[in-house]
């Protein structure tokens, strides 16, 4: 390689004492670049695992699991793709290259959501080989799926639409329409649910959390992740990525500055219940400042009557409380059954398999005032013509 000024001297890969340990060096990094063997810590390895190899230990750590339970459509699917990579399965995994990834795609005679499969695996093997330093090079990254989407995508309803359902909305089949298009729920979460539509309610679809200390920090100390920024929501996004890969719901953030205290989770804010029924929520000054939070603790000292503290939470009380609940927009209060902090587990006897008493009693008032069943604080409801 050359520039104006003449032949540029390549980056040194390191010094040895004697040529034969430098000519050994060489050696091994170029095999190391043509994916033959993978160094490690000083460590050769005679040669990178295959694809079929990998697959296995990343099959394993995700199905295998004790942290998370995979349905049997999500194995049965895993597995399915995997088959149809059947021409790259004994190839090394350190000597595939994207032309390799792309042709069992291109090669691939099922339709466009099969070939979704595939892609969804390569990337989660690639994300897993880099994560324990099989590779360092992420050859998924451009793969594209070679065909038209030929799924059947369902048109939403329009305001029409939902216009001629509300004047029928005595039908049983519209008001069962009607709930799964304002409640957001999938059908298949309706047969773990009761839904009474005399009564006009339905029960259930809540799932407990797990969730694992992060080694990150989502706010700096003194910093300004207290304001209602786009970026401070952004700064959990790996975070949550990593957990997410590890089979946990959300991240547990600690304190920036001592690693203490419990925080928050990347959209979330945390609710926690003694066994005295004291509601208690942690106090910080990087902590994003949540409606939701404070609307439940009106909740909670209003119409509950229970007493609410916002005070430090220390890490190592969390095994003292017997509830705990992230709330949020979207969810309004979610249940956290386990909190895992570096392979010590935390468990909520009462959040294991559904709410708790005194979450499940936050959620119903505070979602009987957003509907209409319980009376509203003044000024929480602004009617809109």
């Amino acid at each position: 390689e050359w520039n104006k000024k003449g032949p540029i001297t390549p980056k040194a890969l390191g010094y040895r004492p004697t040529w034969e340990e430098g000519y050994e060096l060489l050696v091994t990094y170029n095999m190391e670049m043509q994916g033959k063997i993978k160094v490690n810590r000083s460590v050769y390895i005679d040669r990178t695992p295959t694809f079929a190899e990998v697959y296995e230990m990343y099959y394993k750590e995700k199905y295998e699991n004790p942290v998370k339970t995979y349905s049997a459509a999500s194995k049965n699917s895993t597995t399915a793709a995997f088959r149809n990579c059947s021409e790259i399965h004994n190839i090394p995994f350190g000597q595939l290259r994207y032309d390799d990834l792309q042709n069992v795609l291109n090669n691939c005679p099922l339709r466009h959501a099969s070939l979704e499969l595939i892609v969804s695996l390569l990337k989660q093997m690639y994300d897993y080989a880099i994560k324990y330093d099989i590779v360092e090079k992420n050859c998924s990254t451009y793969l594209y799926i070679p065909k038209t989407d030929d799924d059947e995508h369902g048109q939403p309803f329009t305001e029409k639409d939902l216009e001629l359902m509300w004047k029928h909305k005595d039908d049983e089949i519209i008001q069962m329409i009607l709930i799964m298009c304002y409640s957001g729920y999938r059908i298949l979460a309706y047969t773990k649910m009761e839904v009474n539509l005399k009564e006009n309610y339905f029960k259930g679809g809540v799932k407990p959390l797990t969730l694992c200390v992060s080694d990150f920090d989502r706010a700096a100390p003194h910093g300004t992740g207290h304001i209602k920024a786009g970026l401070n929501y952004a700064m959990s996004l790996h975070a949550h990525s990593v957990a997410h890969g590890a089979g946990y719901d959300e991240n547990m953030f600690l304190d920036p500055a001592t690693r203490t205290y419990v925080e928050e989770t990347g959209g979330a804010n945390f609710l926690f219940i003694t066994k005295d029924n004291e509601v208690v929520t942690p106090k910080s000054d990087s902590i994003l400042p949540s409606i939701t939070r404070r609307s439940l603790v009106y909740v909670a000292e209003h119409y509950l009557g229970l007493k609410v503290t916002q005070r430090p939470v220390a890490l190592a009380e969390l095994a003292d409380f017997a509830e705990c609940g992230l709330c949020g927009t979207a969810a309004v209060i979610s249940p956290v059954g386990k909190v895992v902090d570096h392979g010590k587990e935390i468990c909520f006897a009462s959040g294991m398999r559904e709410m708790g008493p005194i979450t499940k009693k936050l959620y119903e008032t505070l979602t009987g005032i957003q509907m209409g069943r319980i009376e509203a604080p003044e000024g929480w409801i602004r009617k809109i013509m």
